[in-house]
């Protein structure tokens, strides 16, 4: 409990802080010294002095204040302040940090220097070589690469495989004709021939018949493109005399063909064959 010297107010102290304070009636500062010692001595509080000393304003803080507050916007300031200069010190030194595991281009030692004019095992004078001061060598322009020419088929290589493939079965060689031949062929109306079939046929043929092409130098025939890449279509027609000694008999005919020729590699294979035989008949 605490009384104005000057106008006798009691005043009720919570804690220490508030020994300082200043009287509600003359605003007069009162000290904790003029704390009355005994709870007794104290004199009664008037109603006007109760009402005034509740319904007084906030007295203004003492100047003491003023200092604090600017401590406390320092305070502040360092707080804001010394994270920013902490990681610009940390970013700049970041490669000297031990546990960057780090090694600075400025710590790694140089090259030895050798020097040009002596070696470094002997010592000795090495020879300097000698420039030229003339012009320059003109550099040759390059040579553009050779770029692989796609394979052709030429109407020539067509013919060629018509006459060789007809002279190999009218001679009985039946190893050339049949190499004529790709692995699959469309024989005729029979569908899909091996190259081994083909053979079998043609031998069973040739044991009981003879075939004869009547003037085979003389039939025309003729290349065609197809609807397929490196394909074409011949078409060529020939008379033709079939002979059986055992039965003695002798046929004559003519025949009309179409084939389709396809080229492999360097070389030409037969993939399909149509046949259209008519005026056929028994000669003595």
């Amino acid at each position: 409990m605490v009384i104005c010297a000057r106008c006798k107010s009691a005043h009720l102290l919570v804690s220490w802080r508030a020994a300082l304070n200043r009287c509600c009636a003359c605003r007069h500062e009162i000290w904790s010294h003029e704390r009355f010692p005994d709870e007794t001595a104290r004199p009664p509080l008037s109603f006007k002095s109760r009402r005034e000393t509740i319904a007084a304003p906030t007295p203004p803080a003492p100047s003491r204040a003023a200092g604090s507050r600017r401590t406390r916007k320092f305070a502040r300031a360092c707080l804001l302040v010394a994270p920013i200069a902490v990681a610009l010190v940390l970013f700049r030194n970041w490669e000297s940090l031990p546990w960057t595991h780090r090694i600075s281009k400025t710590n790694v030692p140089p090259p030895p220097l050798v020097s040009q004019s002596s070696s470094p095992t002997t010592g000795r004078s090495r020879p300097q070589p000698q420039v030229s001061e003339g012009p320059l060598p003109t550099l040759l322009p390059r040579k553009p690469a050779l770029v692989a020419e796609p394979p052709r088929f030429s109407d020539e290589e067509a013919r060629n495989l018509v006459i060789k493939c007809l002279s190999a079965r009218q001679n009985s060689q039946i190893d050339l004709f049949v190499s004529c031949h790709a692995e699959q062929v469309d024989w005729f109306d029979e569908g899909l021939r091996s190259r081994a079939q083909i053979e079998r046929q043609q031998r069973v043929f040739l044991q009981t018949r003879r075939l004869t092409i009547l003037s085979p130098s003389k039939f025309g025939i003729e290349v065609r493109e197809s609807n397929q890449p490196m394909v074409k279509e011949v078409r060529f027609s020939y008379e033709f005399l079939v002979e059986q000694p055992e039965a003695g008999k002798r046929s004559r005919g003519q025949s009309d063909n179409t084939w389709l020729l396809k080229k492999v590699g360097n070389g030409v294979e037969i993939i399909a064959t149509r046949e259209i035989v008519w005026d056929r008949r028994t000669v003595p």
